[in-house]
């Protein structure tokens, strides 16, 4: 289980943080869940942390539980050229503190477009995206470490309805399913 409460986003040229914005938003869930879904995505930065901790208990043969912070990456995969310029220690592409590398997602060869192959699989259960923006929240390299156990697509509708989510899963031994 992954916990973002409270949720804490931060843009990776520091100039927006927001912590606990359900405190700050009173209307109702649905009409929070609503408002979120119309949204315009492009009206987001073309990438941000986000930060948070996540929490894992198991049973059996013994009962062991851990808990770690964790900061995921959420950037637009149509704006990787506006993301790579918000930071000195961000990268799109290249070695950084913190970086993304495309043939690190989807179909996991470089220079193959994450786009086509994110449309090819919301296409697959029947989700037409119109051209709308595609975001992923995964787990950004660190000192050139990375290894993102799931990342989250979101592909959203020209007028930035969320239409469809993939969930692209991989294991410590380099499987990986969508």
């Amino acid at each position: 289980m992954t916990d973002f409460e409270p949720p804490l986003r931060l843009t990776l040229d520091g100039s927006a943080l927001v912590s606990n914005w359900r405190a700050l938003d009173k209307r109702s869930g649905a009409a929070r869940a609503a408002s979120a879904s119309r949204r315009n995505a492009m009206t987001l930065p073309a990438a941000q942390l986000w930060f948070g901790k996540t929490v894992h208990t198991r049973q059996r043969p013994f009962r062991r539980s851990f808990s770690h912070r964790i900061a995921m990456l959420e950037i637009d995969i149509d704006r990787l050229e506006e993301a790579d310029g918000l930071a000195k220690l961000f990268s799109v592409g290249r070695g950084n503190i913190i970086a993304f590398k495309s043939q690190d997602y989807g179909p996991r060869t470089a220079g193959a477009p994450l786009r086509t192959w994110a449309e090819q699989h919301f296409a697959e259960a029947g989700i037409d995206l119109g051209g709308g923006a595609i975001r992923l929240l995964t787990f950004p390299r660190v000192l050139g470490y990375g290894f993102a156990p799931i990342s989250v697509w979101y592909g959203f509708s020209s007028d930035g309805i969320l239409l469809g989510v993939i969930y692209e899963v991989h294991n410590t031994f380099g499987e990986a399913h969508a």
